[in-house]
């Protein structure tokens, strides 16, 4: 009998061993820890600083047979399956083809999670034309764009003076970037990914700069007329990798060059660049081949619409029109 429930202090050791192990079936970011996650997410950790991580676990015959793990997104009504992983085939006493029985178990205990606290949205990351994406579908998961990630290692070199009228990113600039997303993006990918502004605003730091000195994320703006004309924003995480994201007007892809020239300089040397880039990128992607990225994944972002509870039906006074 498989069973869904929050995951336990006592299942962390089986945890590591199903990371170690086990087949994952959705694609995580790299700096994204499953172990470190599943500590934060447990109750006694989690009220020491602000976590909006889940930890469900799978349990077949009182064995933890698979794990998940979700995310809150910038939008507060819409989750995002950071991470799971099953046991491998023909282990905790079942057949091979019980994997897709327990994956779709799975899915169906965080789709109920999510419903019950009003999620609208469960999107998920899954290597492209994976097997997986048919189980997804399956689950009523759609297809919203393909993302593709480029990796670089960026050796020690003199940073060029800027050829941009670039600023760094302020508190008033979420709204505007958002009006560049708009113009920058598909219609069919805005209506499945529902953004608001607060997409773009400034990450706060969870935890103080002394315990992760080198952990920092910093955004600059190209500014335009009406709206920003490119946007760029740098994570590093302190490990020797950082993570660059760029969004540009169609109409000035020729910044897209300076750009990313401005990007490797600001990560210095020694240090791994990630970009992920999205299907309707093209300049960008060809910019990214053209200074030595690889392609290292491609992943294909599913999303599920959730059922939301509606409001009893009753009755409502109307207000009278009074006659002048």
């Amino acid at each position: 009998m498989l069973t869904i429930s929050s995951a336990r202090l006592q299942d962390l050791w089986r945890f590591g061993e199903l990371s170690r192990h086990g087949s994952s079936l959705v694609r995580r970011p790299a700096t994204w820890s499953p172990l470190w996650a599943a500590v934060r997410s447990h109750p006694p950790v989690a009220g020491l600083w602000p976590s909006h991580t889940r930890t469900f676990a799978l349990r077949e015959e009182r064995r933890v047979s698979g794990f998940a793990q979700t995310t809150l997104r910038r939008e507060p009504d819409q989750w995002e399956i950071m991470y799971l992983v099953l046991a491998p085939a023909g282990s905790a006493g079942s057949p091979p083809a019980a994997a897709e029985r327990r994956m779709a178990q799975l899915i169906s205990g965080i789709c109920e999670a999510a419903e019950a606290e009003g999620t609208t949205r469960l999107f998920a990351r899954l290597p492209e034309g994976a097997a997986t994406v048919e189980c997804f579908r399956r689950w009523g998961f759609d297809k919203v764009l393909t993302e593709h990630t480029y990796v670089a290692h960026i050796q020690a070199r003199s940073a060029p003076p800027p050829r941009l009228e670039l600023r760094a990113q302020r508190p008033a600039d979420a709204y505007p970037l958002w009006q560049l997303y708009r113009a920058s993006t598909p219609a069919v990918v805005q209506t499945a990914e529902a953004l608001s502004s607060r997409q773009w605003d400034l990450p706060l730091p969870l935890l103080p700069r002394w315990l992760l000195p080198r952990r920092r994320v910093r955004g600059w703006v190209v500014p335009g007329a009406e709206r920003p004309l490119a946007w760029v924003q740098l994570a590093l995480d302190g490990h020797k990798s950082a993570v660059a994201e760029v969004m540009v007007d169609p109409d000035a892809s020729d910044l897209i060059a300076d750009l990313l020239d401005y990007i490797v300089a600001q990560v210095g040397g020694n240090m791994l660049l990630t970009c992920t880039v999205r299907e309707q990128q093209t300049a960008l992607q060809f910019a990214l081949e053209d200074r030595g990225f690889g392609l290292a994944a491609s992943s294909d972002l599913m999303v599920k619409r959730l059922a939301i509870p509606v409001l009893q039906r009753g009755l409502v006074p109307i207000l009278e029109k009074v006659a002048a």
